[in-house]
């Protein structure tokens, strides 16, 4: 179990400081190798920020690591700067990544690029780089058949294909990776996709099937102390509840998410959860307490999270402003929105947008009559996909936020 591994790091945790510490400037290999131990257990249990610095620190020696070592870390670092928003900087690194595992005879390192790549990329809204990264996966692991990687890899191409729309495949590549992660009694990751079929779950308003995965992924991450899965099951839980209509069991989850983001220092729970608290309070009619907590969201001093987060929570909040008459920075906060997700393919986030500019709507006459049916347009479907309501939780909020008027 997780818990299992991570406590004999927890017992050297002093120990990796340090080495990590007095290696820095002399030993780099060392010094990564202390790091990759300790990264694992500040990512779960926290500080986070304290993982991040760990790993930044590092980012100007790697040439000083062993390939092995270089590979593992630089992964690591790209995953780091694409949760900090550094888009172009984990590119680069990712890259980087590739062309050192190229040099690596051990075939898992190579896997542990691609899988990497696939992640990136989706979360980045670059989705022909991902399945051009999937089709390399897929074909490496043919040639070379390691169980493990090949359930991450399916996990990734579920990111994958929730991202681009495609809502039955990602079910179906979730389950493929829980099932080869529980096959090989590795329960933490089969859970963490097991949290990941939830969502499809919710997505297609199957409530009481995501609310027993997401049950199931919170007894897990309790059992391996991973406060960082913990934080994200709340806030797939908040979502369930807001879809249900229960606003009040919302909240209490999205405050747990809070809560437990600030303790471990992690940044994206934190914003997440305020963010959605903001949500909860202006579909109550209370205003003023949404905007302070769109405020707290999206301080800046809180730390950096990944750009289409902050760009989710800009358009909600632009939303409110516009719905308020402040017009001005309604479309200040827009363009903020839409600057963070140049160059990406997330076409849902467009179509929040949208949304969110349409309550701005309802203080003009002649364009309120344009409201229904856009929200006609959101329930749409036919024969081979769902519509748009019923494929992503964020633009059944955003339509409510528009019949709340």
């Amino acid at each position: 179990a997780l818990a299992d591994v991570l406590v004999p790091i927890q017992r050297e945790r002093a120990n990796l400081l340090a080495a990590i510490e007095s290696a820095s400037t002399q030993d780099t290999n060392s010094a990564a190798g202390a790091a990759m131990g300790l990264v694992p257990l500040l990512f779960t249990q926290g500080p986070v920020a304290l993982g991040t610095q760990i790993i930044l620190q590092l980012a100007d020696d790697t040439d000083k690591m062993s390939q092995e070592r270089q590979t593992i870390y630089l992964t690591t670092l790209a995953r780091v700067r694409g949760t900090l928003g550094e888009k172009e900087a984990c590119f680069q690194t990712i890259t980087q990544a590739r062309a050192v595992s190229e040099h690596v005879v051990n075939p898992i390192y190579r896997a542990l690029v691609l899988d990497a790549e696939i992640r990136m990329f989706s979360s980045l809204g670059q989705t022909e780089k991902a399945a051009d990264s999937v089709r390399e996966a897929l074909a490496h692991l043919k040639t070379h058949p390691m169980p493990a990687y090949e359930a991450k890899v399916h996990s990734a191409i579920g990111n994958l294909y929730y991202n681009i729309g495609r809502i039955d495949d990602a079910l179906e590549a979730y389950e493929s990776s829980g099932n080869g992660f529980a096959a090989l009694n590795m329960p933490f990751y089969a859970a963490r996709s097991l949290g990941n079929a939830g969502m499809i779950h919710l997505a297609h308003q199957r409530f009481e099937k995501a609310e027993a995965h997401f049950i199931v992924c919170l007894r897990q991450h309790a059992e391996a102390r991973n406060a960082e899965e913990l934080a994200r099951t709340h806030l797939h839980l908040g979502l369930l509840a807001l879809d249900r209509g229960d606003l009040e069991r919302a909240s209490e989850h999205y405050l747990e998410s809070v809560s437990t983001g600030k303790m471990i220092a992690a940044h994206e729970p934190v914003l997440v959860g305020l963010g959605y608290l903001a949500v909860i309070a202006q579909l109550r009619g209370r205003v003023e307490k949404a905007l302070v907590r769109f405020d707290e969201a999206l301080d800046p001093t809180r730390g950096k999270t990944s750009a289409r987060t902050e760009a989710y929570f800009r358009a909600y909040h632009a939303g409110l402003q516009a719905r308020l008459g402040r017009q001005d920075e309604a479309d200040r906060s827009w363009r903020r929105a839409e600057k963070l997700l140049e160059g990406s393919t997330d076409w849902m986030a467009n179509v929040l947008i949208q949304l969110t500019q349409a309550q701005g709507w309802l203080l003009d006459e002649e364009r309120r009559a344009d409201i229904q049916p856009l929200i006609m347009r959101m329930h749409e479907s036919d024969a081979s996909e769902p519509s748009l309501y019923q494929r992503n939780e964020d633009i059944r909020i955003a339509v409510r936020l528009l019949e709340a008027g």
